[in-house]
């Protein structure tokens, strides 16, 4: 009857190891989380730029090229062309674009002799929102 006993420990004591060993935490073949990716700031220059100046345009349209020149975010930027008078700040042209290149021109219609607008031109990333830059200029078509 000793062996008998001896039996039941000796099984007990197997099961219990192999419990042990099944609920251990395997440290192989795990994932590693995903690296969030880190964006340069927007930096961009427009062509023409007056700088402070009012630009002046002679006819009702005014070719605007944008350049950016830091490096583009892996998922894009949206680009935002808004052009609204400086009198009432009714809209006179706005344009909303996906970019995947470094750069593109807006041609800015409907501008009215002898009223002073302002041009707003923003970037922001695709794939982070609060990565964003903007420009702004007045023009007026003489």
């Amino acid at each position: 009857m000793k062996a008998f006993g001896k039996s039941y420990i000796t099984i007990f004591l197997l099961a219990l190891i192999c419990l042990f060993v099944s609920c251990k935490k395997s440290t192989s073949g795990g994932s590693t989380p995903p690296v969030a990716e880190v964006e340069e700031n927007i930096v961009f220059t427009i062509n023409p730029d007056p700088g402070s100046n009012i630009h002046p345009v002679t006819a009702a349209t005014q070719n605007v090229t944008v350049t950016v020149t830091s490096k583009l975010p892996s998922k894009g930027i949206d680009a935002v062309v808004d052009v609204r008078k400086d009198g009432d700040l009714s809209q006179v042209f706005n344009q909303i674009l996906t970019l995947s290149s470094n750069s593109f021109t807006a041609n800015i219609t409907g501008l009215s002799q002898g009223v002073v607008s302002t041009a707003t031109i923003t970037l922001t990333s695709k794939g982070n929102t609060s990565n964003t830059a903007a420009k702004s200029f007045k023009l007026a078509r003489k």
